[in-house]
């Protein structure tokens, strides 16, 4: 390596391929069944992420669903359980994660039309 130079005194000799193998190992895989759990805004409850729906609160203050589940801004998941889906419930559980007032009847509306 052109121009290296020792970071402390005590280390003068260059690493060997052995040093660095050691040193650099690959991070460990994942278990093939793993999969990412979420908990549901409203009834805390945990379920497999696939499963749940994606609100999202955006720069502007706005909340949306997401399905593609990579939109920019700050998330939290909804179960398909009715009753987490009542409008006060519901209203409540997001003002609560993404800490912004929602109107129930609109956010009800966009939930229920991104899972049908």
């Amino acid at each position: 390596m052109p121009g290296w130079r020792p970071p402390l005194p005590h280390m003068a000799a260059r690493p060997t391929k052995a040093w660095r193998a050691r040193r650099c190992r690959p991070m460990p895989k994942r278990h093939p069944d793993h999969q990412p759990l979420r908990s549901c805004a409203v009834c805390r409850s945990v379920h497999p992420k696939r499963e749940m729906t994606r609100l999202v609160r955006r720069a502007d203050g706005s909340v949306s669903v997401d399905p593609s589940g990579k939109a920019a801004g700050r998330g939290t998941y909804l179960c398909d359980d009715p009753a987490c889906h009542e409008p006060a419930r519901l209203a409540d559980g997001v003002r609560r994660t993404l800490d912004v007032a929602v109107e129930p009847d609109a956010l009800i509306a966009e939930v229920t039309h991104a899972s049908a």
